[in-house]
């Protein structure tokens, strides 16, 4: 009889529920559950929001030195110089190359697909101007990298293929190794591009008393041999 008693209290207190402090406790874990998933969500958005910023970038940069390298292969006079543009509607005439023996680097490059004619070429130049106006903010200054093609002396392409470019010498002429920068134009010569830019890596989020959109900085390098030579 003492044994079926003993049995019946057991049981009860089987059946009984979760305490006031059991309950705190569980309480206390899911919200720490909830917060760490709300939190690695909140990473993972913003992780990838970087990395698809800069593959963004890097696909839209390997379109532009693909461009670059093909102009430069398929082209028989190849001149390193600086570019000033005017307003107008630019020329090869306003295009200065850097004379022997000066070191072989400027903002702007020269390429003609034929000896026989100066008035067919491809002009690309780095073009100071102001910044895109976003919202919340704005960037202080930016400069683009141009190329125009001209044919027979008119102007008939005319693109803007990079942004946001924050160095002023773009091309550079190297020795075969890459190491020397040249200071004659030779025909072996390697022309190196060098793209140093900012990009625009939160569109929503701004930081600081003046509201200033986030940037990150990137720089793309490539050396292109010309296929032709004088």
């Amino acid at each position: 009889m003492n044994i079926s008693v003993i049995r019946v209290q057991s049981l009860r207190q089987r059946a009984q529920g979760l305490t006031l402090i059991e309950m705190m406790v569980s309480l206390g874990i899911f919200s720490l559950v909830i917060l760490m998933t709300v939190g690695m969500q909140v990473y993972a958005s913003r992780v990838y929001m970087l990395a698809s910023t800069k593959l963004s970038t890097t696909s839209n940069t390997r379109m532009v030195l693909n461009d670059i390298r093909d102009k430069i292969r398929e082209g028989q006079i190849v001149n390193i110089g600086n570019y000033e543009w005017t307003g107008n509607d630019p020329a090869a005439a306003n295009f200065t190359p850097i004379a022997n023996p000066n070191r072989q680097q400027g903002n702007a490059l020269i390429i003609y697909p034929s000896a026989a004619s100066t008035n067919t070429f491809t002009l690309m130049f780095l073009q100071p101007g102001s910044g895109t106006n976003f919202s919340p903010g704005t960037p202080s200054s930016t400069n683009s990298l141009i190329m125009e093609m001209y044919n027979d002396g008119k102007l008939t392409v005319s693109n803007d293929v990079a942004n946001f470019i924050t160095n002023q010498v773009v091309f550079t002429a190297v020795d075969y190794t890459g190491t020397n920068i040249l200071t004659n134009n030779v025909n072996n010569r390697v022309i190196q591009v060098d793209l140093y830019f900012s990009q625009w890596e939160f569109p929503i989020a701004a930081f600081g008393t003046n509201r200033y959109n986030a940037y990150d900085y990137y720089r793309v390098q490539t050396r292109v041999t010309r296929r032709l030579v004088n």
